[in-house]
C-alpha cells in the first residue's frame, strides 16, 4: 500500500479542537467539560458531583445544527440539538430520556459560566 495516500488521512486524525461545556439541567445543576472535534468523531464529556454524561457527534456535518446522543452514568440517555454559531461555539437544548431538560453550551461563553 502506497503510505503517501495514508498522509493527509493520518494528518486529519492528528488535529483536534478542545471547547469547553456546559449544561445547565433542570434536574441535576450545571455539568462543566469538553467537546473535542477530531476527525471523524467527535466527543464530549460533562460531570458534576453527582454523575458524568458521554456522547458523539458528527464533526464532519456542515448543517447549523446537529444532534449528538449521550449516555450519563445514572443510566439515562439523552439527545442534544445544537445550532453551531461558529465552527467552536454553540448553544443548545438537552431532553433526558426521564422527561428533564436543559441548556447546553460550548466555546467561550462556556467557560464564563
Amino acid at each position: 500500500m502506497n503510505t503517501w495516500k495514508l498522509a493527509p488521512l493520518l494528518l486529519l486524525s492528528a488535529c483536534a479542537t478542545v471547547a469547553p461545556v456546559t449544561v445547565i439541567s433542570d434536574r441535576d445543576g450545571t455539568l462543566r467539560g469538553t467537546a473535542t472535534a477530531a476527525f471523524p468523531v467527535g466527543t464530549f464529556e460533562v460531570s458534576n458531583e453527582k454523575m458524568t454524561c458521554t456522547g458523539t457527534y458528527d464533526t464532519l456535518s456542515q448543517a447549523p445544527t446537529i444532534e449528538m446522543i449521550f449516555r450519563c452514568s445514572d443510566g439515562r440517555t439523552g439527545l442534544a440539538i445544537v445550532t453551531r454559531t461558529s465552527a467552536r461555539t454553540g448553544h443548545g437544548t438537552i431532553r433526558m430520556s426521564d422527561g428533564s431538560t436543559g441548556n447546553l453550551i460550548f466555546g467561550g461563553a462556556a467557560a464564563s459560566l
